[in-house]
């Protein structure tokens, strides 16, 4: 399993806060690496789930996934609006979930959750999810599919 944030114009407390909320969410070790573009945590072991988190702006999210071949069966994107490219981009069949979203994800208040960054209703749904049930149980019931 893979958690991918990326770090454009996303403040440094904002990704702390991310990273505690998939160490909080998943309960599992990661290891942490960095590159000048974004920082991946990768499960210990790491073939626990077959699932990679992609958090970031919508444009970086899309530049990551043509740049960056996931591995990944199962791909979750964390970002405000992928409308403009998610129909374009050939998953190669994997499964591939986004937040929640009319136009755009709504993102909460961070002072009210507590995650140290604006959180879409999609993480907060996942977050409140009883752990008791698969992941990809948990992932099917808080974002939506589409492939």
């Amino acid at each position: 399993m893979k958690c991918v944030i990326i770090k454009d114009q996303m403040q440094s407390a904002s990704i702390t806060g991310r990273i505690r909320y998939f160490k909080s969410l998943l309960r599992l070790y990661f290891i942490e690496q960095c590159s000048n573009d974004f920082i991946t945590l990768t499960s210990v072991p790491s073939t626990c789930e077959d699932v990679c988190f992609i958090v970031g702006h919508q444009d970086k999210v899309k530049d990551y996934l043509e740049r960056i071949d996931v591995k990944e069966s199962t791909i979750v994107l964390i970002c405000c609006d992928i409308k403009h490219f998610w129909n374009k981009y050939d998953f190669g069949g994997k499964e591939v979930f986004i937040c929640k979203q009319d136009e755009q994800a709504f993102l909460y208040k961070k002072e009210e959750y507590s995650f140290g960054f604006d959180p879409t209703e999609s993480e907060l749904i996942l977050f409140n999810s009883p752990r008791s049930e698969l992941l990809h149980n948990r992932i099917e019931n808080s974002f939506n599919r589409i492939r």
